[in-house]
């Protein structure tokens, strides 16, 4: 049954665009690389290199977000798009994007809503993956149940991002971790992946770790730690690519 969205909340960088945008089109293009050998009566095709891209739309203001789409253009940015309600909770589906970026507006017109299409072209794969976090923290915490999202395959990668919209008071230190099937309390965790210290500045952070021999473990969760009482809004997505 096809489903009908009605609360997304999108990240772009620093910043909560839920109100701003109204359209998310994810995208994945594989070339087919054709050969002709002698002695053969086909052609034949081969998988080549995977291309994902996103288009994101809204409506544009000329104070931020608006005026951080034409800064970032041509570098990379994280955005992050939850499709189950807004605000997102833990484990609810999101796609997430680090992005090279051109910003085409829509026209000024006499009594008409500009508008804002970004053009993300992934520098990475774009994950399908889930919010390990989102909402106000002031305290040290994680991921109240881990993810199951599986084991990774050798040579495959994880992908996480963090979009911090508000930065008040003290620093939070996040960090994704794994545990074993079976092992829900995280009792024995391992840290892939760690992010920047977050200060008293909005920021945003794209990390990105492959495994040659793959990863076994099959739980995920986000934990954060806080010093000096932090008061900090973030949003943590990651996904298995």
């Amino acid at each position: 049954m096809a489903k009908v969205y009605t609360a997304v909340q999108a990240f772009y960088a620093e910043f909560d665009i839920s109100g701003d945008g109204n359209s998310f089109e994810p995208s994945r293009e594989q070339e087919v690389l054709e050969s002709r050998p002698f002695n053969s009566a086909f052609v034949k095709k081969d998988a080549g290199i995977v291309n994902d891209s996103a288009t994101l739309g809204g409506y544009l203001s000329f104070e931020d977000p608006g005026t951080a789409f034409m800064s970032n253009i041509g570098t990379k940015v994280p955005v992050s798009v939850c499709v189950d309600a807004n605000p997102a909770a833990e484990q609810d589906k999101a796609y997430l994007v680090y992005g090279l970026h051109a910003f085409p507006g829509g026209p000024a017109e006499q009594g008409a809503l500009r508008t804002f299409n970004l053009n993300l072209d992934a520098d990475d794969y774009m994950g399908i993956g889930r919010v390990l976090g989102n909402g106000q923290k002031t305290a040290t915490g994680n991921t109240a149940a881990g993810w199951s999202g599986g084991a990774v395959p050798a040579g495959g990668s994880i992908v996480a991002a963090v979009h911090c919209t508000t930065a008040t008071t003290g620093t939070v230190d996040i960090i994704i971790q794994s545990a074993a099937t079976g092992d829900s309390g995280f009792a024995s965790p391992t840290t892939r992946l760690t992010f920047t210290q977050i200060t008293t500045t909005d920021i945003s952070e794209w990390q990105r770790a492959t495994s040659a021999a793959g990863i076994t473990d099959t739980l995920w969760r986000a934990k954060w730690t806080g010093a000096s009482t932090p008061d900090h809004t973030f949003c943590v997505t990651f996904a298995i690519v």
